[in-house]
């Protein structure tokens, strides 16, 4: 038995998603396993990689097409970053804190997004998210209020995605940033990962593994996992 850590990989190396990797497996009372997936291969990478009696975290951000995919295998799943109103509220709370927040500045984040479908997990982060920090979307329609783009003085451009890949590198810079820039005359893009603003992501990601584990009666004795949770801050001061 193990539990397969799917993940969309990058041509850039992602120390944050590694380490993201490495506190759940810390976490896992079973084996794990990485699975990088892509748009293409994703499938077929998976299902090469499981077993009848394989568990799978997607390593993902919202309830999408990619993972209903991964549901399709009929395997126990784990779910993504953004999947009910708790994480909703500790996303926009993470945000709120970790932000520098100024007049005149607007943050805009640019997720993935699903074409032809609406993610209503972003709809309601919207809502919940104060008006100077807003979610767009690379596909599909997802509404931002364009009044408050207008009246902003600077806008601050940063993708809220996992990896540092192909939708950071070219999508943002040539399909999101010119839109912007009609927009506002000051906009400048920080291209990092939304796991590198704070541990907080990290901490609901392991929230939505231990909920797996423990709806399958995996989760250890105490002893255990305080021998695991010594091992997670040996690994977090190395990684430091």
């Amino acid at each position: 038995m193990k539990a397969i850590l799917a993940s969309f990989g990058s041509r850039t190396h992602s120390a944050e998603l590694e380490t993201l990797q490495t506190k759940l497996s810390l976490r896992s009372p079973i084996e794990t396993e990485s699975v990088h997936l892509s748009h293409i291969t994703g499938r077929t990478t998976l299902e090469a990689a499981i077993t009848d009696d394989s568990i799978i975290m997607p390593l993902l951000i919202q309830k999408g097409y990619e993972y209903r995919r991964i549901l399709s295998l009929g395997l126990p799943t784990g779910e993504p970053l953004l999947s009910s109103s708790d994480d909703i509220m500790r996303i926009a709370g993470i945000l709120r804190k970790e932000l520098e927040r100024k007049a005149g500045r607007t943050y805009i984040f640019a997720a993935h997004g699903n074409k032809d479908e609406r993610i209503a997990q972003y709809d309601e982060l919207n809502e919940t998210l104060p008006d100077d920090i807003r979610i767009i979307t690379m596909q599909g329609p997802c509404r931002f209020p364009a009044e408050n783009i207008m009246a902003a003085d600077e806008i601050i451009l940063m993708p809220f995605l996992l990896t540092i890949g192909h939708h950071a590198l070219i999508d943002m810079q040539e399909k999101v940033l010119p839109k912007l820039r009609r927009l506002c005359k000051q906009v400048s893009y920080v291209n990092k990962s939304i796991l590198s603003l704070s541990t907080g992501f990290y901490e609901i990601f392991e929230d939505h593994f231990c909920r797996l584990l423990e709806e399958l009666n995996l989760l250890p004795s105490i002893g255990r996992e305080e021998d695991m949770l010594l091992q997670i801050k040996d690994s977090q001061s190395s990684l430091s």
